[in-house]
């Protein structure tokens, strides 16, 4: 075997390197697995009854983390400190309603990252509808107030 080729220790065959994913921890700068061995085994391993709910919860933990710099438990101490409901409208999340999901959405400020807690659906895509722009959503207030 050659440095630019190796066998695959699923399918045995000799590829080129480039068939098989990096990794920065093995001797050669690739996994021992080629591509299609690797995504065949992950696509019958994610389709598991028992693995199905693992991989949601470790998209959604890794999702969190990458995207807000949070973890799990933080989100999870931050909705228990709301009692589970959005601090807009104080509604609960309702699982299975019209563009809801049964958790609430991280708010956050698109120009400083920072957080500032959790939202419904709705209400979260209302802040970002009106751009995170208080002089327009006072002007939708004063606007719904004069045509009651």
């Amino acid at each position: 075997m050659n440095r630019e080729s190796k066998s695959c220790k699923s399918c045995g065959i000799e590829q080129a390197l480039m068939y098989f994913h990096r990794h920065p921890n093995m001797r050669d700068g690739t996994v021992n697995e080629c591509k299609k061995c690797w995504h065949s085994r992950l696509r019958i391993s994610r389709s598991t009854p028992e693995n199905k709910k693992r991989w949601k919860e470790y998209g959604r933990n890794s999702s969190i983390k990458k995207r807000y710099g949070i973890t799990t438990a933080q989100y999870e101490s931050m909705a228990i400190a709301q009692a589970n409901r959005c601090l807009i409208c104080a509604e609960e999340p309702i699982p299975n309603g019209a563009f809801q999901s049964d958790k609430l959405h991280i708010d956050h400020c698109h120009i400083t990252g920072k957080i500032r807690g959790l939202l419904c659906h709705l209400c979260n895509r209302g802040i970002g509808l009106f751009r995170e722009r208080s002089d327009l959503l006072q002007a939708a207030i004063k606007y719904l107030e004069s045509h009651k």
